[in-house]
């Protein structure tokens, strides 16, 4: 290889980035592989029912806080056909918005809580795999 000039053989200028190289590839036993792809996949099958049960537990929530406003929604509309001046209209609007934005509210704050508990549920998990996964192969290279 030629030298460019003003550097010396070999030498690197200061702009320029190492050559990168490939890394030895990783040999494990098959026994430890087979062992950590089923734990791998156990793993997945224990999040995934985590989640079908958080997503369940999620509908529920939704359907209820839907059928909720819409029976508040009705008996608004209801309210509104009974009304006899434009101030008492007013009020039915007022308070039928206030117990809406109130739910909204509440349902948020509920909601927040669902999905937080759910991934926490789906962090220990995961968490243990990839504790498990450092150790399988920052011990092989101790070896």
């Amino acid at each position: 290889a030629k030298a460019r000039p003003g550097t010396a053989s070999g030498e690197r200028d200061q702009g320029e980035e190492p050559a990168l190289t490939t890394p030895e590839p990783l040999h494990l036993p098959y026994d430890t592989l087979t062992v950590a792809g089923r734990e791998v996949f156990e793993t997945c099958v224990a999040c995934s029912s985590v989640v079908a049960k958080g997503m369940e537990i999620l509908g529920r929530e939704m359907t209820g806080y839907v059928h909720a406003s819409l029976e508040d929604g009705a008996a608004a509309a209801r309210d509104l056909m009974t009304v006899h001046s434009l101030r008492d209209a007013i009020d039915v609007q007022a308070d039928y918005a206030r117990r809406t934005l109130e739910r909204m509210v509440d349902e948020t704050a509920r909601l927040t809580e669902l999905s937080l508990t759910l991934t926490s549920e789906l962090v220990g998990p995961v968490q243990t795999r990839a504790v498990r996964s450092a150790q399988t192969l920052f011990g092989s290279f101790s070896r």
